[in-house]
């Protein structure tokens, strides 16, 4: 399909609008870390208040991430301007979209790609910024998601467990069998088996359809020895003077039953000593509004209305009748004169094309010294450096050619290397 002229140029304009559009991409993954993190936050006060102290580097983590979103955001900030350098550098010629022509689209286009290559850049850097933090925050996630789960086990079960005023919860682990004890005259049975600071309790389920649950028994945690059995259906046992409990499940949950028995024997060394910590983590508040008008500020600026240029036109004037000028007159500056309207003459149209190759002229060394103070400041890489002073430099070999031809003494190009 063939497009038209003014088709081409708004396809050119919507493709700059949209990469300018992209430098907003890091304000947006902030906020959805942000968001998570926040969430997170609530989620692991909430179960702190309801005794789950246990995993006390929790908050530790996630102090350390509300600081590095502080960090994140500066370093988000200057990248973008980086970018916005180079779209400012790369679009110096073409700030006036009413003013082009169809022979500025392929170097519009090349700076399109350019800032194309820029913006990607930009969008792996944010990404990569928030590639260890989104890593730790999501360790913190699936931790407080496990508390959350033994959570609802002990409310479910709030009155069969009747916890202690200083009674503090570890672990509920449900699909567990108990098979039998060497002191308790008790029928094996399938329930919940739960752990806390002081206790073990085992809540039997019952029932096929309608499920009910009683408290089977309980025993003191500290005064049991916690062993395996088995090679092939292994089972856990808990013994102590009185004798032994013995119970049965996949091997994975007989592992979790081994690992929630160390945590709640062990579970002052594995707890929060300093309550003072969720509190100063729960006062923790961090804006980005800040940031997100910082990188509005600098797309408007790109897309701030400009005054168009005027543009060098030969308006005619219409004849006014008059009985002493009715004919043409020569002038002695070899211009024809009809009236007013004055047709400018084969030298002064030579003049018009020199002045303006020389006007691309200038705005190509303009871009060129642009190109270096961006190298040097470190803002592009090597390879992005080459390849514009590279096209630059055949933009100006044209351009000195075209002169040579309209019998203008031809430049020199300073080929820039690499310092």
């Amino acid at each position: 399909m063939v497009k038209t002229i003014p088709d081409k140029a708004t396809e050119l304009q919507k493709a700059i609008n949209e990469n300018i559009n992209v430098l907003i991409y890091g304000y947006e993954l902030l906020k959805d870390f942000s968001r998570r993190l926040k969430e997170t936050r609530s989620k692991l006060v909430f179960l702190r208040h309801r005794g789950y102290i246990h995993y006390p580097k929790m908050e530790e983590t996630l102090f350390s991430l509300f600081q590095e979103i502080v960090s994140i955001k500066k370093k988000v900030e200057a990248r973008a301007q980086q970018v916005l350098n180079v779209v400012q550098a790369q679009l110096i010629d073409f700030s006036y979209p009413d003013n082009w022509s169809p022979h500025n689209f392929p170097q519009i286009q090349t700076a399109i790609d350019r800032i194309s290559a820029d913006v990607n850049e930009y969008k792996i850097y944010a990404k990569e910024l928030l590639a260890l933090p989104e890593k730790n925050l999501d360790s913190i996630i699936s931790t407080v998601k496990l508390l959350n789960f033994h959570f609802k086990f002990f409310e479910e079960h709030r009155e069969k467990i009747d916890l202690e005023i200083s009674e503090k919860p570890v672990a509920a682990i449900p699909g567990v069998k108990y098979v039998g004890s060497s002191f308790l005259s008790l029928e094996a049975s399938i329930g919940i088996l739960l752990f806390t600071d002081k206790r073990l309790i085992f809540v039997r389920e019952k029932g096929m359809l309608n499920k009910s649950y009683l408290k089977h028994f309980e025993f003191p945690l500290k005064s049991f020895q916690i062993g395996k059995e088995g090679s092939v259906r292994k089972k856990v046992f808990f013994e102590s003077l009185q004798g032994d409990m013995k119970f049965s499940a996949p091997k994975n949950i007989l592992e979790a039953i081994e690992k929630y028995a160390e945590l709640a024997k062990n579970f002052d060394k594995n707890s929060i000593k300093d309550k003072n910590q969720t509190t100063k983590l729960e006062s923790l508040e961090i804006t980005l509004d800040d940031l997100k008008k910082e990188l509005t500020q600098k797309i408007q600026s790109i897309f701030a209305p400009r005054v168009k240029e005027p543009r060098q036109e030969l308006t005619p004037k219409l004849p006014i009748p008059d009985e002493t000028n009715r004919a043409f007159q020569r002038s002695p500056n070899r211009w024809v004169v009809y009236n007013n309207f004055q047709t400018p003459s084969v030298e002064e149209l030579r003049k018009k094309e020199i002045s303006y190759w020389k006007s691309k002229k200038y705005s190509d060394e303009q871009l060129l010294k642009k190109v270096e103070e961006l190298w040097h400041r470190a803002e592009i890489s090597a390879e992005e450096y080459f390849k514009r002073i590279k096209s630059i430099n055949e933009e100006l070999y044209i351009i000195n050619k075209k002169l040579n031809e309209l019998g203008v003494q031809n430049e020199t190009i300073i080929k820039h290397t690499l310092e």
